[in-house]
């Protein structure tokens, strides 16, 4: 995020358990298209997960997202998630911020997690910071690099990499 610039919410998306070189200025014509990103990988007390997405800026400031990741609890084994995101976007100088405004929990591989499960926690970590800031590290043609500013949780703290 997320994300790309979404790391935060992405994080914890599960509390069932519980981008150094940059464009002086950053314009909407460099970000625009679809990014690989990740893998990012947020290691906290309870998980490691690991996220990887496709994230696609629209022409009118909208984007749409798709993320996997790999949950690595302490306690229990591993399992991968799979969720879609939407939301609107805008650039200004250095930083990036989303906002999103559709989630949609797709699937787990963990049994236990039920659909209506994974969307509850998504939304309430979504509710809880609708709207995220990331510093852009580095932007051209075929790179990105962010890092967020003021995550809700600190393991989300990580720079993250897209490439086209």
């Amino acid at each position: 995020m997320k994300i790309t610039t979404r790391l935060a919410p992405l994080f914890f998306v599960f509390a069932i358990l519980v981008s150094t070189e940059s464009n002086a200025t950053n314009t909407k014509r460099d970000i625009l298209g679809k990014w690989n990103c990740g893998p990012a990988i947020m290691k906290g007390p309870q998980a490691t997960v690991t996220a990887s997405w496709s994230v696609n800026y629209l022409p009118d400031h909208t984007y749409i997202e798709l993320t996997s990741t790999k949950v690595d609890p302490t306690d229990r084994p591993s399992f991968s998630t799979i969720y879609r995101s939407e939301g609107r976007w805008e650039i200004k100088g250095k930083v990036l911020e989303t906002q999103s405004t559709k989630e949609e929990f797709i699937s787990a591989t963990d049994p236990f997690i039920s659909k209506a499960m994974g969307q509850k926690v998504l939304e309430e970590q979504v509710t809880a910071k609708p709207i995220s800031h990331s510093r852009v590290l580095k932007l051209n043609a075929k790179e990105l690099h962010t890092f967020p500013i003021n995550a809700k949780y600190k393991e989300a703290e990580v720079t993250t990499t897209c490439m086209r």
